[in-house]
């Protein structure tokens, strides 16, 4: 006999953004919206959940739950409902004069969270930020605010009590022009080697394709790095590295 356990996920709703839509892997799930009032979960005959202004916890099971973000002109930006991780990066979004991004901070649990957010520039670490999500609620920061002006930024967002899911949305305008949105996925804590696969390449010198790395060190110490591609060619080191 073999026996399995799932953990339950939560789903957020970003009501920056438009309208957000829940998609279960199928019916007859126990859901319950968190909302700061009940704990109480009860069984849906539906596979698509639409959200208003509260999260959604999806009990355990061995599918994926995907929540959908829409907003007229901005397009669409879809991320896996998740049970929540105490130590998460994400590379990606923007602080700056284009900026409508969010980072939301799902709080499933019923105790208060305890969380710190470690912004970091293209220049410097940031201060940490200190933030409590209230027991069975959300909390929703603006990306301006947590890095105000850089253009490209980086969260480390440790969860030091409690059970938190964490989610970045990149949403940008330009006055009443919109400029899109998508999440930002979480990403592995630092390391000293990694693999990246499936880069788009630039065939020949009238190709638009541009390929960009970027590096985070979060350390003290300034890093020493070296670059390898491979392609079908064979392997070479990029100039410049």
């Amino acid at each position: 006999m073999v026996s399995t356990s799932f953990p339950a996920q939560a789903c957020p709703v970003i009501s920056t953004a438009g309208t957000t839509s829940v998609y279960l892997p199928s019916t007859k799930f126990n859901i319950r919206f968190i909302d700061s009032k009940s704990t109480r979960f009860s069984l849906t005959s539906r596979s698509v959940i639409p959200l208003t202004n509260h999260a959604l916890l999806v009990d355990s099971n061995p599918g994926t739950s995907l929540s959908f973000a829409s907003s007229p002109g901005s397009g669409l930006a879809v991320t896996p409902c998740s049970p929540g991780s105490p130590d998460e990066w994400f590379i990606g979004g923007s602080g700056g004069l284009t900026s409508k991004g969010t980072l939301d901070l799902v709080n499933s649990g019923l105790s208060a969270s305890s969380v710190e957010i470690y912004p970091f520039t293209s220049k410097a670490a940031l201060p940490v930020i200190p933030v409590v999500v209230k027991a069975n609620s959300s909390a929703t920061l603006s990306l301006d605010a947590l890095a105000p002006g850089e253009e490209s930024m980086a969260l480390h967002v440790i969860t030091r009590t409690g059970r938190v899911s964490t989610f970045l949305l990149d949403q940008r305008s330009k006055g009443l022009r919109s400029l899109g949105m998508d999440f930002v996925k979480p990403l592995e804590a630092p390391q000293i080697d990694f693999t990246f696969s499936g880069i788009y390449p630039h065939n020949g010198g009238k190709s638009s394709v541009q390929n960009y790395l970027r590096l985070l060190v979060p350390g003290s110490l300034d890093a020493n790095v070296r670059l390898e591609a491979i392609s079908s060619d064979g392997k070479f080191i990029p100039l410049g590295f």
